[in-house]
């Protein structure tokens, strides 16, 4: 059964199952799908408030490049448990090289997508309907999450990988986007709490 088609509470129980899979790549990417659809709902809100007519086009747009990312991360989400899934049946067999790659893709696009939600959240904290200032920030942190932990899955599978050239050139760059992910959460998370916090 795909990810979106389960209820929390049945994703969280196979989480919490004996089960490897899903795994911390899976559940990188439904954080960083949680972080969208928060950004998705802070724009459509803005979006609607008089007050906010100027912006309504660019939230409209925020809203829906956010939505195209949460679907992503849904889709990404189903892809690493299928991956590892691949990558268990042949653990202990030759192939089992290029199905360990395999596991790496997913986690590795999670982090991009997050590099680019993120900045769709930027966007959003310039200017929004005030009573939405905590979903900001907490879009904010659930993709700073979901941006280490789609780190910590590729490293993790990095360690068992014999290509030297590509473990280095690899980890090389998720530290690169990973600090640049981090740098733009933690932008946006200082601003919403210096904007609530009494």
């Amino acid at each position: 059964m795909k990810l979106a088609e389960q209820s929390v509470e049945e994703f969280s129980l196979s989480v919490a199952s004996d089960s490897p899979v899903p795994g911390g790549g899976t559940g990188a990417a439904v954080s960083a799908a949680l972080g969208a659809s928060f950004i998705v709902m802070v724009a459509r809100i803005t979006a609607g408030k008089p007050e906010f007519a100027a912006r309504k086009l660019d939230l409209v747009r925020i809203a829906s490049d956010a939505d195209e990312a949460r679907r992503l991360f849904l889709r990404l989400a189903d892809e690493d448990a299928a991956a590892y899934g691949r990558f268990a049946a042949v653990a202990k067999t030759p192939s089992a090289g290029e199905a360990l790659r395999g596991c790496l893709k997913p986690p590795l696009e999670t982090l991009e997508g997050v590099s680019r939600a993120l900045l769709l959240a930027r966007e959003l904290s310039a200017a929004y309907y005030q009573p939405t200032a905590s979903d900001v920030g907490i879009a904010a942190l659930s993709l700073e999450a979901a941006a280490r932990g789609a780190c910590l899955t590729v490293h993790a599978n990095l360690k068992r990988i014999k290509d030297s050239v590509f473990v280095t050139e690899t980890a090389r760059n998720i530290r690169s986007a990973l600090a640049s992910a981090e740098a733009v959460a933690a932008e946006i998370y200082l601003a919403v709490k210096r904007d609530v916090e009494i």
